[in-house]
């Protein structure tokens, strides 16, 4: 689906098909869903997170400690910069584990002297697409700062990549060493970072042994009979 108006809906539609189980993967206002996800409980569905948050009603969520990871990315690229740089960021405000990845990194902004927040921008706030509205966004950040932005770090890798292809268009004006992060890894990240352009760093998470352990999960409560926490 495109827009979060839309899910409930869609959540109707597949409990209403009589489905053994629902997964759910990095879904917006999670605690807004517990009613749904409660009366497809009620009808004997499993509801399960997949890279997302757990609330009432969820059995289980497969992740990875996602403020760690935003950490060890923040600390590989204040290494490299010297802990001198003007960032700005760019996140999903309504998805837990965007803010898990972002809020570590811009509190260390906070605490190295020479470290800052320079703008934030939530990928949600523009439509239907995030994606292209992370890249027009940019664009504003580049016209505004020119050299005095170091760098943008993102949410998820698929932000961080529209705001690399936007910098090249400002190559001239931007410093030589600016940099475009994110997190999520796989083939596109490696080949954007291969290419030797703006988008310079990402944090890889193991998606497909996250989605091989819910599956796990789902055989051993829905086919095997055990219970939720066994």
């Amino acid at each position: 689906y495109e827009v979060d108006a839309e899910w409930a809906d869609l959540f109707k539609n597949v409990m209403n098909q009589g489905v053994d189980a629902i997964i759910l993967g990095s879904t917006e206002s999670m605690e807004a869903k517990v009613d749904l996800i409660a009366e497809a409980r009620n009808k004997g569905i499993g509801v399960y997170s997949n890279d997302n948050q757990v609330v009432p009603g969820v059995i289980m969520n497969s992740t990875m400690p996602n403020g760690s990871a935003a950490m060890s990315l923040m600390y590989q690229i204040g290494n490299d910069y010297d802990w001198d740089a003007s960032i700005g960021f760019a996140t999903a405000g309504a998805i837990q584990v965007h803010q898990e990845r972002v809020l570590p990194m811009q509190a260390i902004c906070e605490v190295y002297a020479n470290l800052e927040t320079l703008d934030t921008l939530d990928a949600l706030a523009g439509g239907a697409d995030p994606f292209t509205y992370c890249g027009d966004q940019s664009k504003t950040w580049y016209q505004k700062y020119g050299s005095d932005i170091d760098g943008v770090i993102a949410s998820c890798d698929a932000f961080a990549m529209p705001m690399a292809e936007a910098a090249q268009q400002y190559a001239d004006s931007l410093n030589p060493d600016f940099f475009c992060a994110g997190i999520d890894g796989g083939s596109d990240a490696w080949s954007y970072i291969r290419s030797g352009g703006f988008f310079k760093y990402s944090y890889a998470q193991p998606f497909e042994m996250f989605t091989h352990k819910v599956f796990e999960c789902i055989d051993q409560i829905q086919v095997q009979g055990l219970n939720p926490g066994d």
